[in-house]
């Protein structure tokens, strides 16, 4: 229900979230969450700050998911508008569109 809230939510919502919250729920043991937060992320924020969430993440001992590293890359190697329609794709590819 969580990880439904945060996909459901928009990128201006999302992006008001601290980075410390960001990077709590990247660290939730749980997988759709943990997708769910790190697709928003990459569509939601800026490099900079998607760059900042990362280097946070992997300086954690507790850092260690595999699919939150490959999309905040994503989120820091192509353009915001580039993200989002990568994100949209791979969510509608998910739901089985």
């Amino acid at each position: 229900m969580r990880a439904e809230l945060i996909e459901n939510a928009s990128w201006s919502e999302f992006a008001e979230l601290s980075d410390e919250q960001v990077i709590l729920l990247l660290l939730t043991d749980e997988d759709r969450m943990r997708r769910a937060v790190a697709r928003k992320t990459t569509a939601s924020l800026p490099r900079k700050r998607v760059a900042k969430i990362h280097a946070d993440y992997r300086a954690n001992s507790d850092g260690i998911y595999y699919i939150v590293t490959h999309w905040l890359d994503l989120g820091m190697s192509v353009p915001q508008r580039t993200a989002r329609r990568v994100v949209n794709n791979s969510r509608a590819e998910s739901m089985g569109y």
